[in-house]
């Protein structure tokens, strides 16, 4: 993973990588405080998958649908991430008055039956 992921705007990769370095220091060093605690939050969680999948795609030059159906969940739930002049994001736009911020389950399962269907 990158610290410096290319896809996540500018504004929000000092956070990011603050995000990465809290849980690499946590666990590179458990052995110091074995009774500390680290909470781990789903938006960062979030970022993290959105970072590994866009590795993916710089890797192997392909895009599965399993990964775009994901980045286009994210982006419906998150659009304040994308840039707001892309088709990406519009379509993302109208998806979520269809499904809302929260509807994951109902989004994934749609959107695996619609593959299963072409």
């Amino acid at each position: 993973m990158s610290k410096d992921a290319g896809g996540i705007p500018a504004q929000y990769k000092k956070a990011f990588r603050d995000l990465l370095s809290k849980s690499e220091n946590f666990f590179k060093h458990a052995d110091r405080d074995p009774n500390d605690i680290h909470l781990f939050r789903t938006q960062g969680t979030e970022i993290l998958l959105i970072d590994a999948c866009d590795a993916y795609i710089r890797m192997t030059g392909e895009e599965p649908e399993y990964i775009a159906l994901f980045k286009r969940w994210h982006a419906t739930c998150h659009p304040q991430y994308y840039r707001n002049d892309s088709d990406f994001y519009k379509t993302a736009m109208k998806m979520r008055r269809f499904y809302g911020e929260n509807d994951r389950f109902a989004f994934f399962q749609d959107g695996m039956s619609f593959k299963a269907k072409i």
